[in-house]
């Protein structure tokens, strides 16, 4: 993840974000271990506001993250979140936008 997040250009993309959010199926320990989401955590950490969406956490709020939303949560089980994904991706982006619009 260090190598292609250097090479897509990460860090300068992120000194331009206000707000860095990112995600995966399914947030755990295993996320912050080389994986994408636990680097772009890493590279936004007091640089940018940060948050993650996922279809299922099974993980505390990381240190440095403003907010982790679950998808299946939201839509209130795993069955629900995974037969609508586009629904509760737009809700979970509605929540962010309520969220960091008032700072």
């Amino acid at each position: 993840a260090a190598t292609i997040a250097a090479m897509a250009g990460l860090r300068a993309a992120i000194d331009d974000s206000a707000i860095v959010i990112t995600g995966e199926g399914r947030l755990d320990p295993t996320s912050f271990t080389g994986k994408v989401v636990g680097q772009v955590v890493s590279d936004a950490a007091g640089r940018a506001r940060i948050a993650l969406v996922a279809g299922s956490v099974a993980v505390d709020l990381p240190a440095g993250s403003d907010e982790v939303i679950s998808l299946t949560d939201l839509a209130g089980s795993s069955a629900a979140a995974i037969d609508n994904p586009a629904r509760w991706l737009a809700v979970a982006g509605e929540r962010l936008a309520e969220r960091f619009s008032r700072g």
